[in-house]
């Protein structure tokens, strides 16, 4: 199995979006990969907040940046592989 990175996206309290948060990671071979959150996946129903990232054969992930929806920033160094991270979008605009 190749190495991997998921980062699931939570929104907490009532009326926040997801829609438009977006995800960079930068892999240890120096290329960036970039993931959107859309809801144009939905089936039945189930809204699949993952984004998965395949890191290569290098197998490290340098950089995980996510752009909230409502303009924050969170960067994590070193994220860990063959996991998924759940973030929850922050309640204001400032950088976590």
């Amino acid at each position: 199995c190749r190495p991997w990175l998921g980062v699931v996206l939570r929104a907490g309290g009532s009326g926040r979006s997801l829609v438009g948060s977006r995800a960079a990671l930068a892999t240890g071979g120096g290329r960036t990969i970039g993931r959107r959150f859309v809801t144009d996946g939905i089936y039945a129903s189930a809204l699949d907040s993952r984004l998965i990232f395949g890191l290569g054969d290098n197998g490290v992930a340098d950089t995980l940046r996510v752009y909230w929806s409502n303009g924050a920033v969170r960067e994590m160094r070193n994220p860990p592989a063959k996991l998924f991270l759940t973030l929850w979008a922050p309640t204001n605009s400032g950088s976590q």
